[in-house]
């Protein structure tokens, strides 16, 4: 079931409007979909499934939004909730973004800090 997302407030804004679930390991890694996904997923990424996070499906509204954040799990809060994060601080070295939705305009996803191939640098 979708939930609307819990952030810390950066500047007094808020950073996200959307609602999230995650899919439980290895409760999830039960039924035949869920598995056959993230299998699909991990071999685009070439990931082992030990070092791999369960999936997140997140739902944006019109007008929602993510503003630029780093993606990894801050260490405070990663300690004020054990059960939520049972393995601790996550320091992702790959994110894959699937879109599930066909038909819209606008929306984008940018990572700033990524050259484009040819862009000289």
């Amino acid at each position: 079931r979708l939930t609307p997302v819990g952030t810390f407030m950066t500047g007094g804004k808020t950073p996200r409007t959307s609602e999230s679930m995650w899919f439980s390991q290895p409760r999830d890694d039960h039924d035949e979909v869920v598995a056959s996904v993230r299998s699909a997923l991990l071999d685009a990424v070439l990931m082992p499934s030990q070092f791999a996070e369960s999936l997140q499906v997140t739902r944006y509204e019109e007008g929602g939004f993510y503003n630029l954040h780093y993606d990894f799990s801050q260490p405070a809060m990663v300690r004020n909730q054990p059960i939520k994060y049972p393995h601790g601080p996550v320091e992702r070295s790959a994110t894959l973004v699937v879109y599930l939705t066909e038909g819209f305009e606008g929306g984008e996803t940018v990572f700033p800090r990524v050259r484009a191939p040819g862009s000289g640098g």
